[in-house]
């Protein structure tokens, strides 16, 4: 999974580099996330809608011109996680049966440009941003029998494109929270799945599918603590600057010259 992050680092900064850079930050965020799972048994098929609380998030914030808002963030990633117990929030269909063991592995990033609206000084500021959001999931699993048993996993690569609306309160130059909604709108998923089975022909183990979802059934609260890093007051600064300037500018009248009048001989 390093390339994973290596790309997700490169966008990042070769978009700061891009845009010119006014603070950065870090923010903290705690995720309560609802999703839809279905989950099959040996009684039968149950279908519920999950939530969770403590799902944290770390991410990395750059400030550009014009209040724009470059953030990357980072979900902390899973490992071995019992596949009823997984916390990244996705629409889950699995089978649990009492032959089985299923564990799961995820990664995801996000990362967001978002429209800032209101000077850095003010309490209350609103933002407006889209966002992409590659994951990766993978489910492995065993199956015992009385003489035997075999291994296989699921696999899952997505991306997912999202809108994010957010209020910010500052409370103090240094750190503000933020209450956002991340609305996946449209999701498309890479399938595979590969099962050893023996009664299975070997050209039929591996199975490959896409998969394309439109307001998938996945959602998040979050609740953001922001630190600042850049010197305080080093946006309200430039705002001022930028203000001073323009007011300048419109201030100016253009000069014309009066041309000498010559008396006719």
């Amino acid at each position: 999974m390093k390339y994973f992050f290596t790309v997700c680092a490169f966008i990042f900064l070769s978009t700061v580099s891009v845009y010119g850079q006014r603070s950065w930050g870090i923010r903290v965020y705690q995720n309560t996330d609802f999703f839809k799972v279905v989950k099959s048994t040996d009684s039968g098929k149950e279908e519920k809608l999950h939530s969770n609380l403590g799902r944290f998030s770390l991410a990395f914030t750059v400030s550009g011109k014009k209040r724009f808002n470059h953030e990357l963030e980072l979900f902390l990633p899973e490992f071995n996680r019992p596949i009823d117990k997984v916390m990244f929030p996705y629409p889950y269909k699995y089978n649990i049966q009492v032959t089985d063991i299923k564990k799961s592995d995820t990664y995801s990033f996000r990362y967001s440009v978002s429209k800032i609206f209101g000077l850095p000084s003010d309490r209350f500021r609103l933002s407006l941003g889209a966002g992409v959001n590659p994951y990766f999931i993978r489910t492995d699993y065993n199956v015992y029998f009385v003489h035997g048993g075999y291994s296989g996993y699921y696999q899952t690569k997505g991306i997912s494109l999202n809108i994010l609306p957010a209020m910010q309160y500052r409370i103090s130059k240094r750190f503000d929270l933020s209450v956002s909604v991340p609305f996946k709108l449209f999701d498309y998923k890479w399938l595979k799945q590969y099962s050893p089975n023996p009664a299975v022909p070997i050209s039929q183990e591996t199975r490959k599918d896409t998969k394309k979802d439109f307001l998938d059934q996945a959602y998040t609260i979050r609740l953001g603590l922001h630190f600042n890093l850049s010197k305080p007051g080093s946006e309200d600064s430039k705002d001022s600057k930028q203000a001073s300037k323009n007011s300048k500018s419109a201030s100016k009248k253009p000069k014309y010259k009066r041309k000498s009048k010559r008396s006719r001989r």
